[in-house]
């Protein structure tokens, strides 16, 4: 509605508040542009502001279009912008937020209510990346909270397979379900690593588990620690081909420290001292090196669900993961457990969860005679 006579009437008549009025007022006032109809009233209609699809138009276009939307007090975001356009607009805005690898600028000043749940992103390969991107970030402007699973093309089908429970979570308000109880973290390293270096030695990978404490107790989720501690073996096992890797568990500070590497080489203290650091949030999860597939996506969420941090760093063309999470508080109310290795549907997941590292020989049945 761009006449301000009847923004005023609705305005005396109470069916728009001051605010609403002078935003409406604002947007009617805006000059006209020649080459486009601006529907400044998106917002109030759907929720959705208008967005400007920058093919097809030139940059001087798509500022104009940006500072008419800003000037009616409105986010602004801009889509499938070429090179040109990219240039051009993060000079016009310097407080805008280029994404160049998704060929899109937002500009929020206000930030939208935030909606239930979360909007999972999955992309098959590297190819997806730009529109995969682009969507994340589209998700993000409107108001979603965005988990990004990438690399889970057909030859990676088992990944989505293995991690089901967590993209059926995207639709539920209250997201992947953590159900703490008072475990032994060390019972459960033993129990995995025992069965995945028997499958690893196949794969000609040598996996050693360290920890000197007989037990570790901690307020955790068995599922999803291990779901957490698979992850990073499959993917320290994919960067040492017939190597080792090597699992250590120790308690530092008051937290249990889980460090794992391709060759067993520990974390400078400086670094671990970071990881620890007040400079760092509680829960705050560093992003890991470029390539980090929909494990290490699941895995940042897992370890930020128990309170935890995680450190991915990439070295000498291999992976090491330092995990710190909380020993305590422990219910007096809850059971102690040393969790074994769950199975569903009769498909251990230590097998899925290392699919990508084994020979295909492990997975063929033998013929009957």
């Amino acid at each position: 509605m761009n006449n301000i006579t009847a923004i005023l009437r609705q305005l005396e008549e109470g069916r728009l508040s001051t605010e609403e009025a002078a935003e409406k007022i604002r947007a009617a006032a805006s000059p006209a542009l020649s080459h486009t109809d601006i529907d400044y009233d998106r917002l109030e209609r759907t929720g959705c502001p208008e967005v400007i699809y920058g093919a097809g138009k030139t940059p001087v276009q798509i500022e104009e279009i940006a500072r008419n939307l800003l000037d009616a007090g409105q986010n602004v975001l801009a889509t499938r912008l070429n090179e040109d356009a990219l240039l051009h607009l993060s000079g016009a805005f310097p407080e805008a937020d280029m994404h160049p690898e998704a060929r899109l600028m937002r500009i929020i000043s206000s930030p939208p209510p935030q909606a239930a749940g979360f909007v999972g992103i999955v992309s098959a390969g590297t190819s997806d990346q730009a529109v995969a991107e682009e969507a994340a970030l589209t998700a993000e402007f409107l108001g979603s909270r965005v988990r990004r699973y990438r690399d889970c093309g057909v030859a990676g089908l088992h990944r989505l397979l293995s991690n089901l429970d967590f993209l059926r979570s995207a639709g539920a308000p209250e997201g992947v379900p953590f159900r703490p109880v008072t475990m032994d973290l060390a019972g459960l390293c033993r129990s995995l690593t025992q069965e995945a270096a028997f499958l690893l030695g196949e794969a000609r990978v040598t996996l050693t588990f360290r920890c000197a404490l007989p037990s570790l107790l901690i307020p955790g989720d068995p599922g999803l620690l291990q779901k957490l501690i698979l992850t990073l073996l499959s993917n320290a096992a994919k960067a040492a081909p017939g190597g080792q890797v090597v699992l250590s568990l120790s308690s530092r500070s008051g937290r249990a420290v889980l460090t794992l590497s391709d060759s067993g080489d520990a974390l400078e203290e400086g670094s671990l001292d970071a990881l620890f650091s007040s400079g760092q949030p509680e829960g705050q999860i560093p992003n890991p090196q470029d390539g980090a597939g929909m494990g290490l996506a699941i895995a940042r969420h897992i370890v930020s669900l128990h309170g935890g941090a995680l450190l991915l760093e990439e070295r000498r063309g291999g992976l090491f993961a330092v995990v710190s999470l909380p020993t305590g508080p422990l219910s007096p109310t809850l059971t102690v457990r040393t969790p074994r290795v769950e199975e569903n549907g009769g498909i251990s997941p230590v097998l899925m969860e290392l699919s990508d590292v084994l020979p295909l020989s492990i997975f063929q049945m033998d013929e009957e005679e």
